[in-house]
């Protein structure tokens, strides 16, 4: 996870600017797969609860990414 948050920073720093609704659409896909993968791991494995728990964090993280980001100016 401290990966992919630094990989996060990195494109709000770096490439956001440039190019909001990739950088969104980047990110969100990332959400959206570790979700996936997670949530299937955790059921597969017998631990329903850690997909419910994922379900509250992907809630929380889409959110703010679930509108098309707006460039500057």
């Amino acid at each position: 996870m401290l990966g992919w948050g630094f990989m996060v920073w990195c494109l709000s720093a770096w490439v956001y600017d440039l190019a909001p609704e990739p950088v969104r659409k980047t990110v969100l896909t990332g959400l959206l797969s570790w979700f996936v993968l997670d949530s299937c791991g955790s059921i597969a494995s017998g631990n329903a609860s850690n997909a419910l728990f994922n379900l509250l964090v992907l809630l929380l993280a889409v959110g703010p990414l679930w509108r098309p980001a707006k460039a500057k100016g």
